[in-house]
């Protein structure tokens, strides 16, 4: 059954991949030193938005939680992060976490759709983890700063 759930995030990982390229990005205007991000997260299975699931930016120790819709409220920033790692856990669901969600400058990241996969058994607790390509900026930033 675990690697049926492996299989399942690998596939889900490449398809993500994919989709990165129609994630919206719009311009928000609140105040010129914060970004911000808006998550939904829905059922892999079925499709349907999961309610009051938590939320989890783990660079600043902040929790959310989504509404009847699946939407989080817009989870301010700020603007000095190139990236966040975001955990996302709901009773009788897999944990989730996403590493190098990239932050946009000044702006409201939309169109990030997180999907857990229901547990089927309680001894199956394996987490779905994903990690979002960073651009050559970030890459190239954490290289210059790392190097010896």
């Amino acid at each position: 059954m675990k690697k049926f759930y492996i299989f399942l995030s690998i596939c889900f990982a490449i398809f993500f991949i994919i989709e990165t390229s129609t994630i919206m990005v719009t311009a928000s205007y609140l105040n010129n030193s914060n970004s911000c991000l808006i998550i939904k997260v829905i059922d892999k299975f079925d499709g349907k938005p999961i309610e009051s699931a938590t939320v989890c930016i783990t660079d600043s120790r902040d929790y959310y939680y989504t509404d009847k819709d699946g939407l989080t409220t817009k989870i301010l920033l700020s603007s000095s992060l190139k990236a966040v790692t975001i955990i996302i856990y709901k009773k009788g669901f897999h944990d989730y976490i996403r590493l190098s969600t990239k932050i946009y400058p000044n702006t409201t990241r939309t169109g990030i759709v997180i999907n857990l996969i229901p547990m089927e058994n309680e001894e199956d607790t394996a987490p779905t983890i994903e990690t979002e390509i960073p651009d050559e900026e970030y890459i190239n930033l954490l290289l210059k700063n790392n190097k010896k």
